[in-house]
This record gives structure tokens, C-alpha cells and sequence, in this order.
């Protein structure tokens, strides 16, 4: 990977893990989880998006499948993370193959789901009472 990709991988990614990171400690944790349901749900993310289907010219993954549930089983705010982590292990065999370059961008994609569901859920709580 060029030096100019590095970088700008390097910037996703840093920007990705301080905002995740962020909706962590932001985030509530009023919701228990257990440990393997969550090992669960980031396996099933990371073989999900190994599965490709063709369409036209480019393919989807049925990430989407795992992820939804996720959202309802997980406390909102670290499903980000997980995801991220998810991807990440789902990606290793390639990149380890070097098959598959490391990138960061598709990481983004859960964090607007889960700032908004973390927002209302302390809208409906009171939390933000101040901004009526």
C-alpha cells in the first residue's frame, strides 16, 4: 500500500476509533449482555461478511442479517466496536494471505444506527430534558 493510502487509512480509522470509543463512554449501559451471545453475534458478522453476491457490476454481504438482531441484544453503544472488530476478524485470513489489503472505510457504516438509537433511548429517558 502506498504511503498517501496508509495515510488516509490511517485517518479513517483513527477517526472511526475515537468516535466509537466516544458512543462507548457516552452510551448507556442499562442493558446486560452476556459475553457468548456477544462472541456470537461478532462471529456471525464476521462470516457474513465473507459471503458475496454478485449484483450487476459489484456485490452486497447479508451483514445487515447479524447486525439488526445485534442492535436488540447489545447494548447500543457497543455494537460499533464489535462490528469493527467483527470485520476486522472476517478480513484476517485475507490480509494475513495477502490477499486483501487492510482498509478501514465500511467500519463507519454502524455508527450512525447506533448514535441514533443511543440518543433516542436518552431522549425517552430524560436525559436531554434540557432541550425542550
Amino acid at each position: 500500500m502506498a504511503f498517501v493510502e496508509r495515510r488516509g487509512e490511517l485517518l479513517v480509522g483513527g477517526g472511526f476509533m475515537v468516535v466509537a470509543v466516544a458512543l462507548a463512554l457516552v452510551g448507556e449501559m442499562s442493558q446486560s449482555f452476556s459475553l457468548p451471545i456477544v462472541a456470537l453475534y461478532v462471529l456471525g458478522i464476521a462470516v457474513a461478511s465473507q459471503v458475496r453476491f454478485e449484483i450487476g457490476a459489484g456485490f452486497t454481504v447479508p451483514t445487515q442479517a447479524v447486525f439488526v438482531p445485534m442492535l436488540f441484544a447489545v447494548p447500543v453503544s457497543l455494537v460499533p466496536l464489535l462490528v469493527a472488530l467483527a470485520l476486522a476478524l472476517g478480513m484476517a485470513p485475507g490480509i494475513l494471505r495477502r490477499k486483501v489489503p487492510a482498509t478501514a472505510g465500511s467500519r463507519w457504516a454502524p455508527l450512525s444506527s447506533c448514535s441514533m438509537l443511543t440518543t433516542a433511548t436518552r431522549m425517552a429517558a430524560g436525559a436531554f430534558c434540557c432541550w425542550r
